[in-house]
């Protein structure tokens, strides 16, 4: 599945493509925001990346990360540093809603 990944850094974005290439066995590829089917949205990186992306692509399932509990409307929230077993869990739930819709 396409993820788009937003608010994020280089590095972490990097990050995240390993984790989907070994740990999620190539089942995600980070994609733009315009061919992906959900967003990871990092809430401590840009100043009002949940805003913009709300602007920007208010069709697209969420998830979004912070290392403080957050509140964003209709998005997963998962703690960072994110343990990939629950993150794992959130993209399966996110797109197994899109799946069924």
């Amino acid at each position: 599945m396409k993820i788009a990944l937003l608010g994020m850094d280089e590095r972490s974005v990097t990050r995240m493509a390993t984790i989907f290439k070994v740990v999620y066995k190539d089942r995600c590829v980070v994609a733009p925001a315009d061919q992906a089917s959900l967003a990871i949205i990092d809430l401590d990186g840009e100043t009002d990346a949940w805003g913009e992306f709300q602007k920007k692509y208010p069709h697209l399932p969420a998830i979004v990360m912070s290392e403080s509990p957050s509140s964003a409307d209709g998005a997963i929230y998962v703690n960072k540093p994110a343990k990939l077993d629950l993150l794992w869990k959130s993209i399966s739930r996110l797109t197994a809603g899109l799946s069924s819709s």
